[in-house]
């Protein structure tokens, strides 16, 4: 039941479900876009529409906000969810702007952003990024990424802001056993169960319906006259 310090914008529910049907992703479950099948579906087609995601490496994760002790109308399905860019699992406790100066690039080799669990007294150096006018530079290619990001934002919910968030997840595996609330590699899985149940019911009331055969057969054969 993780924490997350994040960098990115909210994904307000009603335009996630549009998104969804609009873009054709089959393998989503627009109330809860954090189950792994999902998020990946999502997240392919976010860079099959806007290529610039790929070429300019922007890292991305879908992550929903949960209560776990909800039980009222936001239970299933929170208002919005958040398209991350840069994003720390909290552990308990952090210094945030270690967690910030790590998540905004401290890592080395980490691409455009950063997926670490931080705990208190976690430090990293902040490697020199260079010239922005030169296009080889740190600085420089942060820049295409954040503006890679930004037109994300603009094509799926124009005028949200980006910005850093904490958000509380006390329920990152969903698992909800009614159709269209639960993760579809779930579902299947669920399904595949179920149908193994049922065959192994029926075999089992085939072999009773054998045996309760054989012994009616018997039992005829028992009390039959003997004929001359």
């Amino acid at each position: 039941m993780p924490a997350y310090l994040l960098h990115g914008f909210r994904w307000h529910r009603p335009e996630i479900r549009v998104y969804v049907v609009l873009a054709n992703v089959d393998d989503a479950s627009p109330d809860w876009v954090m189950g792994p099948a999902t998020s990946a579906a999502i997240v392919d087609s976010f860079r099959e529409v806007m290529p610039v995601l790929e070429e300019e490496g922007v890292n991305l994760r879908l992550v929903e906000q949960h209560d776990e002790s909800d039980t009222g109308r936001t239970a299933v399905a929170q208002p919005y969810a958040f398209v991350a860019d840069q994003f720390i699992r909290v552990g308990l406790s952090v210094d945030v702007e270690e967690a910030m100066r790590i998540a905004t690039g401290a890592m080395e080799g980490e691409g455009g952003g950063v997926e670490a669990t931080l705990n208190k007294g976690d430090r990293a150096s902040v490697p020199d990024e260079g010239d922005l006018n030169d296009p080889s530079s740190e600085a420089a290619k942060r820049k295409r990424r954040d503006a890679a990001f930004a037109l994300l934002r603009d094509g799926i919910q124009t005028g949200e802001k980006i910005g850093w968030y904490i958000v509380w997840c006390g329920d990152e595996v969903r698992w909800v056993n009614r159709e269209g609330m639960i993760d579809p590699v779930q579902l299947e899985d669920l399904k595949e169960d179920e149908d193994e149940d049922d065959e192994g019911e029926d075999e089992d009331e085939g072999e009773e319906e054998e045996e309760t055969s054989e012994e009616s057969s018997d039992a005829r054969s028992d009390t039959a006259p003997a004929t001359s």
